[in-house]
Formats: structure tokens, sequence, C-alpha cells
């Protein structure tokens, strides 16, 4: 649970946990990133896009 206080806004910065998996993700090359916790099709650096694999897909 969330410390008090705080709020995760799904459009702004990734908290920083998610932060390290985006860099690491960059930095090994991936071009996808699957995750339920950002943004689905949120694009990092032109190259990584994340993928909500819970999403609904159209």
């Amino acid at each position: 649970m969330a410390p008090s206080g705080s709020a995760r806004n799904s459009t702004t910065v990734p908290a920083f946990v998610d932060t390290n998996v985006v860099v690491y993700a960059l930095a090994a090359g991936c071009d996808t990133l699957y995750s339920e916790d950002m943004q689905d099709g949120q694009v990092f650096e032109d190259r990584l896009t994340v993928r909500n694999p819970f999403a609904a897909q159209p």
C-alpha cells in the first residue's frame, strides 16, 4: 500500500521502480515492455513501447 499522501498518475513519469525497469529494458535493447502498472502504449526514447497484457484489445 502506498504511503499516505502519495499519488500516482499513469500519465506522468513512472515511479522509481518502474523507471529502473524502463532503463534496464532500454539498455538491453528491448522494443516492448509488458507491464500492468504503466500506461499501455507509452513510448520511451522512440523505441520502447509499454504494453499492458490485460488491457482490452480493439
